[in-house]
């Protein structure tokens, strides 16, 4: 599969490029006939939208033209856009802004209608289609490089509902603000797609009548987590430099024969920095973050580690953690193969609960504290741990009733 070789040129430099093109060539609008020309202009590989208080269709417009050419790149000028779902099958490129705090994407100030029941069973299309997700951007398959831009939930963004079978109750928050599930590749028992973010900042906002009292529940999400076999998800997977506020993070479910690195980026004011689910032959890191009073809600740790890995490298080194728990192996963890597991240095003397904790399910994992202050909670006999006081005992975390798919 194709994969970007660079990080997305900046936005001057697109500018340019664009500029450059517009005076050499006329654009071909009679290719571009179900988008507005006074707002979407298509030079080359580059569609360039401009805001105008409703984006929606621009948004969906110059995504539905770009994937039909590879490396393209839908770039967003400095200013704020007010958008509905956003759905990219087979999206090979760029989705950039002018800048974390120039390019400003609000979701609309009302409810979005959503498929009521297992919206998962089917791809996600718009509003207008067949089976809306409970998302804002979804990519389905492809290759995507975010950059330099914010995603807002504004004051009265929800959804009209939707559940799962057994669920046995309507959630009217948003499940994801970018999601990325695969598409399929014939004849293997997986879905493939790779997505990356740099400098990218999203933050909800309270509302009553949710489940978490918020309107958005997770920020990001890689998962195999489309259609009834629930195949996993393959790819690469990178997110850095970027900014998250009252929001469930980063999370990851359902990974196969992947790679993941999650760097350099800031949680605050949420129940979790990061959720990896069910992960098997992936090569996953989580360094130099800053997970900041993680307190909200069910508080499910600054990264909280569910169920099966199985022959999996995993790394969180070099975090600041400070609020409830720091690193979670929860109680459902289990450990298959050939596993590689690096706690390394990690700052969790702040938080008021267990700094570290790790199930009974672990087994030979490392961890080196930075201090003797980063207490170790270690309900396993095959762990190793290097300066870490132990603290006895059990705790028990308040559970979420959702699927481990959203959250």
């Amino acid at each position: 599969m194709y994969r970007p070789k660079k990080k997305p040129l900046s936005f001057l430099d697109l500018v340019e490029v664009t500029v450059a093109v517009a005076f050499s060539t006329q654009p071909a609008m009679s290719q571009l006939a179900p988008c507005d020309p006074n707002y979407v202009s298509n030079n080359a590989k580059i569609w360039l939208v401009l805001p105008t208080g409703t984006d929606t269709a621009n948004l969906q417009c110059a995504f539905d033209h770009a994937v039909s050419l590879p490396d393209s790149t839908v770039l967003l000028s400095s200013g704020t856009y007010h958008t509905g779902r956003v759905v990219a099958s087979g999206f090979v490129g760029y989705f950039s802004g002018a800048g974390e705090n120039e390019t400003i994407i609000k979701t609309l100030d009302r409810p979005l209608h959503v498929t009521y029941l297992n919206f998962y069973l089917d791809p996600p299309t718009p509003e207008s289609g067949s089976n809306p997700w409970p998302s804002i951007f979804a990519f389905v398959g492809g290759d995507v490089v975010i950059s330099d831009l914010s995603l807002y939930a504004t004051e009265n963004f929800g959804t009209t509902g939707w559940t799962f079978t057994g669920l046995g109750v309507t959630v009217y928050e948003l499940a994801h603000g970018f999601v990325t599930v695969g598409s399929e590749v014939p004849r293997q028992n997986y879905r493939q797609a790779n997505a990356a973010l740099y400098r990218v900042r999203i933050e909800r906002l309270p509302r009553t009548g949710t489940l978490y009292g918020f309107n958005l529940i997770n920020a990001t999400y890689f998962e195999g987590f489309l259609g009834a076999d629930q195949l996993p998800l393959r790819g690469k997977f990178d997110l850095h430099d970027s900014h998250f506020r009252q929001v469930g993070g980063t999370n990851l479910f359902n990974l196969y024969d992947s790679q993941v690195s999650i760097t350099r980026n800031t949680y605050e004011d949420s129940f979790e920095g990061m959720d990896v689910d069910q992960i098997s032959n992936t090569t996953y890191e989580y360094a130099d973050n800053k997970v900041l009073n993680i307190s909200l809600g069910a508080v499910l740790g600054g990264v909280c580690v569910n169920r099966f890995l199985d022959s999996t490298t995993i790394f969180i080194r070099r975090n600041l953690f400070t609020g409830v728990y720091g690193p979670y192996f929860d109680n459902s963890v289990t450990f298959g193969g050939k596993m590689n597991c690096k706690r390394l240095k990690n700052e969790v003397e702040n938080e008021t609960g267990v700094g570290i904790y790790l199930g009974p399910g672990t087994t030979d994992c490392l961890v080196l504290c930075k201090t003797r202050q980063d207490n170790v909670q270690n309900l396993s006999t095959n762990n190793k741990l290097n300066g870490c006081p132990e603290v006895g005992g059990s705790i028990t975390v308040k559970k979420d009733i959702f699927p481990k798919a959203l959250h």
